[in-house]
């Protein structure tokens, strides 16, 4: 994903990509799940929420106009663990992706992006 946010904020002419992770919200944000997944990109990933609590979020993104747009039902991904680690090692990870066509796969996501206007 950030690999995908990465070329679109290029092409965009953006200086970074902001998340809204949250530390600790799901199992697979943590420090050393971020700090792995930063090293995946050359951009830097600026996440204003990292330390707010769920309701903080909620208020925020009512605040913005994004709530509603938030809570809509997404394409989850399925291969996605059940159980996913929480302390990554990112030459494990660097050994796993080397089994895929990674470049192909954030092309053919980058061709299929939407933009989706938020007004408020």
């Amino acid at each position: 994903m950030y690999r995908i946010a990465e070329v679109i904020a290029e092409k965009e002419g953006a200086n970074g990509i902001v998340t809204g992770e949250n530390l600790g919200q799901v199992a697979s944000q943590t420090l050393d799940n971020l700090s792995a997944e930063d090293c995946a990109i050359t951009l830097p990933v600026h996440r204003p929420l990292l330390g707010f609590d769920k309701e903080e979020i909620i208020r925020v993104a009512k605040e913005l106009g994004t709530y509603e747009t938030s809570t809509l039902p997404g394409e989850g991904c399925n291969m996605a663990p059940r159980f996913p680690k929480t302390h990554a090692i990112l030459k494990e990870l660097e050994e796993a992706e080397s089994n895929l066509n990674v470049d192909e796969m954030v092309k053919s996501a980058v061709e299929k992006a939407k933009v989706i206007i938020i007004t408020k």
